[in-house]
């Protein structure tokens, strides 16, 4: 059986507001769901904060996370 990817964790347990992306990052809004999920991923040690320039909101940056660009490529 394989192992969900946490792109595909977050679009089945966050809102649609709370994911973004750019390129191969994945952008994932600072949440308790969120939180869990960085906590468990594997490569956690890659992910970074960073505050929002749109709403001052914390977001966590997960690079090379984001399955559809993969999936273009």
């Amino acid at each position: 059986m394989k192992t969900k990817t946490i792109y595909q964790l977050a679009m089945s347990e966050m809102q649609p507001d709370e994911i973004s992306s750019y390129m191969s990052d994945l952008y994932l809004k600072c949440t308790p769901v969120s939180e869990n999920l960085v906590s468990g991923y594997e490569f956690k040690q890659n992910v970074r904060k960073f505050r929002s320039d749109i709403d001052g909101s914390m977001w966590f940056d997960i690079p090379f996370a984001n399955d559809l660009y993969w999936s273009k490529i």
